[in-house]
């Protein structure tokens, strides 16, 4: 996995912690949203029964009250006044399901969605769970009213549900009246509010999450801004540094190399040419004495070569003059003579005119620095350059044959290989260039410099 750079860190280190509380947040308020909303919910159900229960009991009175004018009459107890009574609870009716029915003790007298049932004895009634439903209401209707469950048919649904019955005694009669309410009206009611609820909880999750979403992506945004903002100039700075840092180091070798050729030079050329006038007009008495002169033009002609070797390295005058293709050539002859088992293959493109003096001398170290590395540390017997000229950058290209290396650990101690990379990398990206290597074991190293014109 490649490496995060400074800027990436910098950025998730802003946002992770952001991102981080924001999901908390979230969290939290779905669970504390959920957890009323529970709590609502069970309250609102717990209520809507208790509402429910009052309900059967008024509608019980207002039945009650209706016939209340027969039941209390002179002629009460007629047969005409009875069916009169009969009639009218049939007729009473309220909601969707709602109807009354009247029993004496256990005989049905009216019921308008069962009629067969009239005239019959239900004391062994029971729903399908075993309660004694007409038993039941008529215990609770001689307590003086009362609330009972159990399962009856729900005519608008054809089925059998829970249902909570109410019933209640006819003053001055032996009859009782009753009615009910479905409870899966009562589980709808609460259903339609859960689902109320989960959604007003998903909106507000929407919101939290829009909202949470677009402050992550704006603190991102103003994050990404100055961390590019400080980055670049950052990056200008370190560039900057690096360009002054290559020109302080190569104008201390200029300065170097100048005081080798100008003052150590012309000394050593002076030494040379007395020791050339001498060995003319001077006779030399013994062979020792000879001897000696000789080891020391010798050793005066060896240390001018080192100097100019020195000073080639240094700055190379070549490079100054001809440019950097007769360097790059001029530096490769010198490498096959001192390396000749190493084959160097060089190709360059067509240069029409001469490159910033500047680019001459960071892509020439570059490739000064790599030839040594290959030479000291590859074991590679084929080395392959290119040079690219291109209109907006030049392309450089360095591959070997060697044992190849680690690049990361060799980056990470502080070895020539290591400290070499590190110097070529400065300098191409010192001109606002980018530096590549790849290597990866007996397969060689690769190195490609890019840098723009």
């Amino acid at each position: 996995m490649k490496a995060l750079n400074f800027k990436s860190k910098i950025l998730l280190l802003t946002l992770v912690p952001l991102i981080v509380v924001s999901t908390l947040t979230i969290t939290l308020a779905v669970y504390q949203a959920k957890s009323l909303g529970n709590k609502n919910i069970e309250s609102f159900s717990d209520k809507i029964f208790e509402l429910r229960r009052s309900e059967l009991k008024n509608y019980t009175d207002i039945a009650v009250t209706a016939v209340k004018h027969l039941t209390e009459s002179k002629d009460a107890s007629d047969e005409k006044t009875q069916e009169e009574v009969k009639q009218i609870i049939r007729n009473m009716a309220f909601g969707k399901d709602g109807y009354f029915y009247a029993y004496d003790k256990y005989t049905t007298l009216a019921h308008p969605t069962v009629p067969r049932l009239e005239g019959s004895n239900q004391f062994d009634m029971t729903d399908p769970n075993g309660v004694k439903i007409i038993q039941n209401l008529y215990d609770a209707a001689k307590d003086g009213g009362g609330i009972t469950s159990y399962v009856w048919l729900k005519p608008s649904r054809n089925r059998e549900v829970e249902k909570l019955g109410y019933s209640d005694t006819l003053k001055g009669w032996n009859w009782w009246i009753g009615t009910g309410l479905y409870v899966d009206d009562l589980e709808d009611a609460v259903l339609n509010l859960k689902e109320s609820v989960d959604g007003n909880i998903i909106t507000t999750l929407q919101l939290i999450i829009s909202l949470a979403l677009g402050t992550v992506l704006l603190v991102g945004f103003i994050g990404a801004r100055v961390t590019l903002s400080e980055g670049k100039l950052a990056d200008e700075k370190l560039q900057e540094l690096s360009r002054k840092s290559v020109e302080t180091q190569e104008s201390e070798r200029s300065r170097v190399a100048r005081q080798l050729q100008s003052s150590v030079m012309k000394s050593l050329n002076l030494s040379n040419s007395n020791l050339r006038s001498l060995a003319q007009h001077e006779q030399f008495n013994d062979s020792s004495s000879r001897e000696q002169f000789v080891l020391a033009a010798k050793a005066l002609h060896s240390a001018m070569k080192e100097i100019r070797h020195i000073s080639g390295e240094l700055r190379p005058e070549i490079l100054d003059k001809m440019g950097l293709d007769a360097a790059i050539r001029d530096l490769m002859e010198e490498q096959t003579e001192e390396h000749p088992h190493i084959s160097i293959s060089y190709k360059a493109g067509e240069m029409t005119e001469r490159l910033n003096p500047d680019i001459e001398i960071v892509l020439y170290r570059i490739i000064q620095s790599a030839l040594t590395n290959i030479n000291e540390h590859s074991g590679a017997d084929s080395v392959n350059v290119r040079l690219g000229i291109q209109k907006r950058k030049v392309l450089l290209s360095i591959q070997d044959n060697g044992t190849g290396f680690d690049v990361k650990q060799a980056t990470r101690k502080s070895s020539n290989i290591g400290l070499g990379l590190m110097d070529m990398r400065i300098r191409a990206e010192s001109l606002g260039g980018n530096f590549h290597i790849f290597s990866t074991a007996k397969m060689g190293t690769h190195i490609k410099v890019e840098i723009p014109r």
